[in-house]
């Protein structure tokens, strides 16, 4: 009797156990080679993980609108907080600094595979992208910006590491005028999306306020 019901309590804590994994990691997707782990909200899907599945067929990743019939309004990681500013959280691959002097990723594979895609193209359904969500990612890529993400757009220019960012004529708050970050009316720089030995201020700017990232 002691023993069934001692075999009883370790199913029960491992069924605890698994439910609290499984919420946890929330829900998953996998389309072409990009496996999408999300939460679905009240707004919408909230994808929290982008892992490429495999290291061909990946030079474009092309985020899906939907996922579980419900509209993607969010993408990050759930860590990333702007509370926890300042700490090393992982991207929306799940990729961060190592933390050594060699200025190495991890996970090492992930971020390798990460290298290959060339092409990040956000559906315009998307309306807040974390703090953190592009940092540490391999240069010369190309992402767009839809018009409905007005928070942490200036993130983007931190490390200046993109080829192009594009930004959506229809957004109420930034626009993008060779490889500037400029306020809506283009009065304002507020940083540079890439590196460049040269960099052309456009003619309509009139003040310049940079945080620069490094």
């Amino acid at each position: 009797m002691k023993k069934m019901i001692l075999l009883f309590l370790l199913c029960f804590a491992f069924m605890i156990n698994f439910s609290d994994v499984k919420a946890e990691r929330g829900k998953v997707s996998i389309k072409g080679n990009f496996q999408y782990s999300y939460k679905i909200q009240k707004g919408g899907v909230w994808i929290t993980n982008i892992r490429p599945l495999s290291d061909h067929g990946i030079s474009t990743l092309k985020i899906p609108s939907k996922l579980a019939g419900k509209k993607v309004v969010k993408l990050g990681s759930s860590k990333d907080r702007m509370d926890s500013l300042g700490d090393n959280e992982p991207n929306l691959f799940g990729v961060e600094y190592s933390g050594e002097d060699d200025g190495t990723y991890v996970p090492a594979d992930v971020y390798e595979r990460v290298k290959k895609i060339k092409t990040i193209r956000i559906p315009d359904t998307v309306k807040k992208i974390t703090y953190q969500c592009f940092d540490d990612i391999p240069a010369g890529k190309d992402i767009n910006i839809p018009k409905g993400v007005v928070e942490n757009v200036e993130q983007f220019t931190y490390y200046k590491n993109w080829n192009k960012v594009t930004i959506s004529p229809k957004n109420k708050k930034y626009k993008e005028v060779d490889g500037c970050l400029l306020t809506k009316n283009g009065k304002k720089l507020l940083g540079f999306f890439t590196k460049k030995k040269e960099m052309v201020i456009p003619k309509m700017v009139r003040t310049i306020s940079l945080d620069e990232g490094d």
